[in-house]
């Protein structure tokens, strides 16, 4: 079974990984251009391979399949991002490093009816957590999310993580 490396870490630092025999792949970047593909013709080498993913545009941010997940019926937690990445160079946080101080928002009435398409397949559903970068970097955007939120009328908790 071919074991795939991805995250900030691994962007950041793939000569950390290098050696370890384990691993097949080593993601630098978003995967999900290129994660389908890579499952598909995986290959055992003598070295893990690394590959620089493209960067998604924000339409082609997929929503969370719970399908695919054990037990995802059961789930009690959707997460969505309503945006990718963050304006600001905070000296505590890595984010600007990966993605240039760039942020990619994702449409917003997009992401309603992915909530509400999730909250209707899975009845179980009680939160909704947002996990952006940086959520309310524009707040007038924000608050326009939170105004069609409150419209769908979903019976949830609204979590920013």
């Amino acid at each position: 079974m071919p074991i795939i490396l991805g995250g900030p870490h691994v962007t950041l630092f793939p000569d950390d990984f290098t050696k370890d025999k384990r691993v097949s792949y080593i993601v630098r970047g978003e995967a999900e251009n290129i994660i389908l593909d890579l499952i598909n013709t995986a290959k055992k080498e003598k070295l893990p391979i690394i590959i620089n993913s493209p960067i998604p545009r924000p339409q082609d941010i997929p929503d969370i399949n719970l399908d695919i997940v054990m037990g995802g019926k059961y789930v009690k937690v959707y997460q969505i991002q309503l945006s990718r990445g963050c304006p600001f160079s905070c000296s505590f946080c890595n984010i600007n490093l990966l993605n240039s101080r760039q942020v990619r928002p994702r449409d917003l009435d997009l992401c309603i009816e992915q909530i509400k398409e999730s909250k209707n397949k899975y009845p179980g559903i009680n939160t909704i957590a947002i996990t952006d970068d940086c959520p309310n970097y524009d707040k007038e955007r924000f608050k326009q999310f939170l105004i069609k939120f409150k419209k769908i009328k979903v019976a949830c908790l609204l979590l920013i993580i």
